[in-house]
């Protein structure tokens, strides 16, 4: 089909020629948009191949003179790249793909920073608790997955994981709002005086999943404290399931809070839920937690069965290059919630099938933002790829082996005939089943300010295709 409508316009007119590029983009964007069946590992793994690639375009911190663990240049921050990396590390756990492993083990640990906490030096006045937060997800997912360690001399994920925690922990602020961390760390930051969700659970998903990795107790009652505080404050909204953005602390003790609705707040206080029902062997509290967490994400955050960041659409101002991607990490955490809390997976794979089909079709090449009409809407850049691959691969945890936890032994079990009662996890590994990653050791280094820590189906064909269209634009456009 698309050579017979290619010869339509090879006409001499340039009238015509005029007419035929702008059609001939249309065309590309319609023809070259990707048909993913979400049903299908295979198609799925191709598309996230593909959609990878193109978002790895952006990062060049492999390359002589350029900064391992950096975006470089304007319209990229500092976390997305951890964002980026915890993404590549589930892609490898969901296809074997290893291409980018030495990658993200150099970008890690170059990040680490001198303490080894996920503080580099080169961020100390820039980086808030929210961008710390993302590299903390990241090498949580590495240790989960048993993604390859670095060599034994260098930092290792878990212990950069515990080094981000106990940070936060002196950073727990009781003299406003009664607890909660600050949005930022300098204090010459507007945000210093915020305390926001983003921080706050992101800090409770850090605890919840050290609490279930390593099995002690004391994160556990972290993660029960940071969940407590968030509701008394009322950033989390037990009746509805909202998560609000935050409030000021300083001078208004979060009194006046910003009500607006964003899918990463919902994403990480979702996730915290399904690591603490999977490390408490199934508390009908966290079940109740999480199944009001995922309806009110459900209703939220899709539109027609696709995902959607809808306060992109009713804000004043559209969305910056950070909010572009939240809509990936509510996918991520689904996926992950669905994995841990089996009894979800019939209400949040349906949602992922479809959103990644629309996600798909906004794919002709590069990848689109609004992904509602099923088309490209000509946004380009590392953050629509990245939020596109989280949606698109989440669907591959589906194909994920879910291990039996039996409640008498607390024993692994393959089969249901053993006793065990479904709490999922089993490619979500801890400790005690099969996780390698260790503390590690670093010089305890004072920072001021904080307590030094010792961390202990193919697309050759229609890719082909493409290129042959955008060769037909060159040509057409040079005659």
């Amino acid at each position: 089909m698309c050579s017979q409508v290619l010869l339509t316009y090879a006409m001499p007119s340039c009238h015509r020629i005029m007419l035929s590029v702008s059609t001939l983009l249309l065309f590309v964007a319609s023809c070259c948009a990707i048909e993913i069946d979400p049903s299908s590992k295979t198609s799925l793994a191709n598309t996230a191949q593909r959609v990878g690639e193109r978002m790895w375009e952006w990062y060049h911190g492999d390359l002589p003179g350029h900064i391992p663990g950096r975006f470089e240049g304007g319209n990229t921050h500092w976390w997305q790249v951890g964002a980026m990396f915890g993404a590549l590390i589930d892609y490898r756990k969901y296809t074997g793909d290893t291409r980018y492993d030495e990658s993200i083990i150099r970008g890690t640990v170059h990040q680490a920073g001198e303490n080894w906490n996920l503080f580099p030096a080169n961020q100390s006045t820039a980086a808030g608790n929210d961008d710390i937060v993302f590299w903390a997800f990241s090498v949580l997912s590495a240790a989960e997955s048993n993604f390859p360690n670095p060599p034994p001399h260098q930092p290792q994920y878990i212990g950069l994981a515990k080094a981000v925690f106990h940070d936060m922990i002196n950073l727990w602020h009781t003299e406003t709002c009664g607890g909660g961390l600050r949005w930022q760390r300098n204090i010459l930051h507007e945000g210093f005086k915020y305390k926001n969700s983003i921080s706050n659970g992101g800090f409770f998903q850090i605890a919840a999943r050290l609490a279930r990795y390593t099995g002690d107790p004391f994160y556990a009652m972290w993660a029960e404290k940071i969940y407590d505080w968030s509701v008394k404050i009322g950033f989390v909204d037990e009746k509805n399931w909202w998560v609000y953005d935050g409030a000021p602390g300083d001078p208004d003790h979060c009194t006046n809070i910003n009500k607006r609705l964003w899918s990463y707040n919902a994403a990480v206080y979702l996730g915290g839920a399904a690591f603490m029902y999977s490390y408490t062997r199934g508390s009908p509290i966290w079940e109740r937690r999480v199944n009001g967490f995922v309806d009110s994400s459900l209703s939220v955050f899709f539109e027609n069965g696709v995902i959607d960041e809808y306060t992109c659409w009713i804000a004043t101002i559209p969305c910056n290059i950070d909010q572009v991607t939240f809509k990936g990490y509510l996918a991520r955490f689904l996926s992950y919630t669905a994995h841990l809390v089996p009894q979800t997976a019939d209400r949040i794979y349906p949602a992922l099938a479809t959103s990644a089909i629309a996600a798909g079709k906004a794919c002709p090449e590069y990848c689109g933002f609004d992904w509602r009409e099923g088309k490209y809407d000509g946004k380009r850049g590392v953050q629509e790829q990245l939020a596109a691959l989280e949606v698109i691969q989440a669907n591959m945890m589906k194909f994920q082996p879910i291990d039996l936890i039996d409640d008498q032994t607390d024993n692994q079990s393959e089969k249901s005939s053993a006793g065990g009662i479904i709490h999922g996890g089993g490619s979500i590994a801890t400790e005690l089943t099969g996780g390698t990653s260790r503390d590690g050791r670093a010089p305890a280094i004072e920072i001021p300010g904080f307590r030094a820590v010792t961390k202990a189906d193919q697309f050759g064909a229609g890719f082909s295709t493409c290129i042959f269209v955008a060769s037909v634009i060159g040509t057409l456009v040079s005659q």
